[in-house]
């Protein structure tokens, strides 16, 4: 087993949530990029000092102590603060399906060396399901509002329009969506016309 010493991601993303390969340390000053794992053994790209100092002054990668020896299938799992499920309650359920062997906090961020066993994965699978379905709701919620804002407003603007026929689309409802924008243009040519 090798330490690891950092990861190919950073504290700092837009994602809420990241994936990432392992670095761990290797004999002398150099280290290995672990991308994909192969009976027990990481395999991946090989690192002089240099190399990996570069890559972390130019913000892909992290260095990041604290998460022990990798093991067969160990992965970064990165929790940014904008994950939208608190972070706890995260960690107990990595616990629970004892893929989690250590986690790090940095910047209000959740850094864990996952080992990916299956259910693991299928703890992953399990949370977008659950994203999925709050982000559908929400959509709903906003379809509604849209709705709202289209008949309390004097006149149909684009704007109104414009929110209203990409919230229906999100949600899969593109025959609405062309028949409120075929409405939309049609009232604007009989508009014109007086």
């Amino acid at each position: 087993m090798r330490a690891i010493v950092g990861a190919m991601t950073t504290w700092k993303g837009k994602a809420a949530f990241d994936r990432a390969p392992l670095v761990l340390a290797l004999d002398g000053d150099r280290c290995l990029i672990a991308r994909r794992w192969a009976d027990g053994k990481a395999e991946g790209d090989e690192l002089t000092a240099d190399e990996w100092e570069a890559l972390t002054q130019s913000g892909d990668a992290m260095r990041i102590g604290g998460l022990g020896d990798a093991e067969p299938d160990s992965f970064l799992w990165l929790f940014r603060p904008h994950f939208p499920r608190a972070r706890h309650a995260v960690l107990s359920e990595i616990l629970a399906v004892l893929g989690l062997r250590a986690g790090v906090f940095n910047d209000h961020a959740l850094a864990c060396h996952v080992v990916e066993l299956p259910s693991v994965v299928g703890l992953r699978a399990e949370w977008a399901a659950r994203l999925d379905g709050y982000a559908r709701a929400r959509l709903v919620e906003a379809e509604g509002l849209a709705e709202a804002a289209v008949q309390v407003a004097v006149g149909m603007s684009d704007a109104h329009v414009e929110v209203l026929v990409s919230i229906l689309r999100r949600l899969g409802e593109t025959a609405r969506a062309d028949q409120i924008v075929e409405t939309f243009r049609s009232g604007l040519r009989v508009q014109g016309a007086t």
